[in-house]
């Protein structure tokens, strides 16, 4: 018995078809996993490149004449599939071309020959995997479009026989932005590379798991794109493909974020699980988040597509809504591109354009707290109807400016690398049922809070609590009603949280790295007035329609200090220590901290975001803030989703640390008497 493969891979053609680049690349890719003594353990594996149709059909013939029964034969294509006027099937090869858009059949090879040749060969093993659209037509990056679908099985089934096809209709693409390979095969190699596709957990890969793992990986990557089919005859979905390293920790691993994941995303049990399974295997967190990174990549690359959309949509729409026949003829050829079905496009534009258009027609007051690591508190208040009509010969009459909404949500997650969880964060809004309709006042002030216990010191967990729990107890006293705190009692506050941890690592003779400490950021709202107060490398920024998005806090890092005092950036960030923290909360007592305070008016509707540096690292924010939180900033938006997509988005650019946020969104309108 022996095993013996034909890889061909067409990237180039002749007129009327355009080019493939992953044909080839998917033939390399086969090649690696086969030819692997450990993996495909294949005899022979015969690569076949850009090949005309005479050479073609000699390589298919040589694989299955003269062979055994109990020989395993694999024919592997990427490529175009075509069909003539009748429906037939061929594989297009380097000289395949259309001639008034019909098939030059005597260019191709036709399904019928290598049914043929199969039929008349003693193998009883054989399997033919097809990477093709079926109609020929490809434009752009995408695969051909047709109407109907393809008998595959009648045309290359038989008996001892597994057919495995990308898609049965060639409605869709293949090759999807940010794969080498086309996405059928990306996930082919994967299954058989990793051992991920082994279900039943019995140290091979059968034909039929790994058409099932390849199926829900495309259909997970490319939602309603692509349909992979299997077509097997008797037994033929038995055959065993490839080998698995059964004692591998990576497999083990891999196999254990396949099971947690849940459309791209871990549950904070399901990541606490992973830590476990980490530790238990002996793997690092580098190791571990490669992994996840492989696995989670065409999620990402799907959330990158669509984030990619949603930027076009936006910038089209502050040009001009509603859009023009061409526009929307453009942003349909841009979705096509990026490989997004149209339920994608309807979310994008349901989350962009309709708050633009909605007209709030609300009179409610409500809280809303949810589950696991989040809370969202709502308080909305009429919309003004539309009092004023506008006249560039009227005087400009400036009103004094009221709170007539403020919202909030907030989460946390682990990261992708941390065992536990160090961030803490409250969320406290208070306010009085406004009197209406007459009196449109809305009477509340919210404290936020956020902070980050140290990476690498012992008890950072702690120190984060204990902070969040000391500045809550603090104003809960010292809050007097419809006011502001100012800036002593603030400064208070912050001194006592310092003085509560400070104590502790006293008390317990904690020493260097062994004291416990953490960062803070502190957003306080009364009405239309703020103030922030923060310490170490935690957050504020505020975003608004005039001003866009806005960094209101320094950190308090080495680099920063160094800029202070006349440093360039360039230098001054290039030094060892240049973030490491200037001062925090508990390390030492009060004298050592200066905490920054800063008041300011909420002059325009404003969405604030409070970030431990899991997220505002890399620049993530001043990146992605148009897709992630300028939609955000309108009504009806909703924040708690906000949150989860701001944490998805840390955890595939970042995911080194934990990561918290707090969105607080005031709105606000004159004040009539």
């Amino acid at each position: 018995m022996v095993k013996v493969a034909l890889l061909i891979g067409v990237s180039e053609y002749g007129n009327g078809l355009s080019p493939l680049p992953a044909a080839s690349k998917d033939v390399e890719a086969m090649r690696e996993v086969l030819e692997n003594p450990e993996i495909g353990g294949f005899d022979w594996v015969t690569p076949l490149i850009n090949p005309e149709r005479q050479a073609m059909e000699e390589a298919i013939y040589t694989l299955f004449v003269n062979r055994n029964k109990d020989d395993l034969l694999l024919l592997f294509f990427s490529g175009h599939g075509v069909k003539d006027d009748g429906g037939n099937l061929y594989l297009a090869t380097r000289n395949t071309r259309k001639e008034q858009e019909a098939l030059v059949q005597p260019t191709a090879v036709a399904a019928n020959y290598i049914q043929n040749i199969m039929s008349n060969s003693r193998s009883k093993r054989q399997v033919v995997i097809l990477d093709c659209c079926f109609s020929g037509a490809f434009a752009q990056g995408m695969t051909a479009k047709d109407d109907s679908s393809v008998p595959v099985k009648q045309q290359l089934g038989g008996e001892g026989r597994a057919v495995l096809t990308s898609s049965t209709s060639t409605q869709y693409s293949f090759e999807l932005p940010g794969f080498d390979l086309s996405i059928y095969t990306h996930f082919l190699v994967e299954g058989i590379r990793t051992g991920i596709a082994d279900r039943d957990r019995d140290s091979a890969v059968s034909i039929d798991e790994l058409h099932e793992y390849a199926r829900e990986k495309v259909q997970d990557a490319a939602p309603g794109k692509m349909k992979p089919e299997i077509y097997p005859i008797r037994e033929g979905g038995k055959i065993l493909l490839a080998k698995v390293r059964v004692d591998d920790p990576t497999l083990k691993y891999r196999q254990e974020v396949q099971q947690r994941l849940r459309d791209g995303k871990f549950t904070i049990t399901a990541r606490k699980l992973l830590n476990l399974k980490r530790e238990k295997l002996g793997l690092s967190a580098e190791v571990t988040a490669a992994i996840e990174d492989e696995v989670l990549k065409p999620y990402h690359e799907h959330k990158a597509n669509l984030q990619e959309y949603e930027q076009a949509l936006y910038e089209e729409i502050q040009q001009e809504l509603p859009l023009n026949e061409a526009t929307r003829n453009d942003l349909k050829d841009l979705q096509q591109e990026l490989g997004l079905t149209d339920d994608d496009v309807a979310r994008i534009e349901t989350r962009i354009i309709s708050p633009i258009e909605a007209v709030s027609s609300s009179n409610s007051v409500a809280s809303l707290i949810s589950q696991d690591n989040s809370r969202h508190t709502i308080v909305q208040l009429n919309e003004l109807e539309n009092v004023f009509a506008k006249d560039d010969d009227l005087p400009t009459v400036v009103l004094p400016i009221q709170l007539s909404s403020l919202e909030d949500a907030g989460g946390t997650d682990v990261g992708r690398q941390r065992h536990h969880n160090e961030d803490c964060f409250s969320i406290y809004t208070k306010f009085d049922k406004p009197q209406l309709p007459k009196n449109r006042v809305l009477q509340a002030h919210g404290l936020y809070i956020l902070c980050d216990g140290l990476g690498g010191h012992a008890d950072g967990e702690i120190a984060s609590k204990l902070a969040v729990n000391t500045l809550q107890k603090y104003f809960q006293e010292h809050w007097i009603a419809n006011q502001l705190p100012t800036e002593d009692s603030i400064r208070q506050a912050v001194y006592l949280a310092n003085q509560a941890i400070y104590q502790v690592n006293q008390q317990n003779a904690r020493s260097g790295v062994g004291r416990m400490g953490t960062t803070l950021v502190m957003l306080l709202i009364q009405g239309t007035q703020a103030a922030v107060a923060h310490v170490g490398d935690s957050r504020l920024y505020r975003l608004t329609g005039k001003r866009g998005l806005e960094q209101i806090t320094v950190d308090h890092q080495v680099g920063q200090r160094e800029i202070a005092r006349g440093v360039e950036a360039s230098i001054a960030y290039a030094r060892p220590d240049a973030y490491q923290l200037t001062q925090a909360l508990g390390p030492r007592d009060e004298n050592s901290i200066n905490p920054d305070v800063e008041f300011f008016e909420i002059d325009e509707d404003s969405l604030f975001i409070l970030v431990s540096d899991g997220l505002s690292d890399n620049d993530l924010l001043e990146i992605h803030w148009q897709t992630h939180l300028l939609p955000l900033l309108s009504t009806g938006a909703n924040l708690e989703r906000g949150i989860t997509e701001l944490i998805d988005l840390a955890n595939q650019y970042n995911g080194h640390d934990n990561i918290t946020a707090v969105l607080v969104r005031a709105k606000i309108h004159p004040k009539l008497s």
